[in-house]
């Protein structure tokens, strides 16, 4: 739980500056515009969206 409220912080921030991650050095544009948490999904409960529509 507490990494998975870490990541999420750190990808806010990101997502409020408007800046790149640099966590994903394959996509061009990996600046997140949506963080979602809890999501019901398998594995961990993070998703991210990418300004490029990209789903991680």
């Amino acid at each position: 739980m507490n990494l998975h409220a870490r990541v999420a912080a750190v990808a806010a921030i990101h997502l409020l500056g408007r800046r790149r991650l640099g966590w994903f050095k394959e996509l061009e544009v990996d600046t997140p515009v949506e963080i979602w948490c809890e999501t019901d999904g398998p594995g961990d409960d993070l998703r991210f969206v990418l300004a490029n529509d990209v789903l991680v």
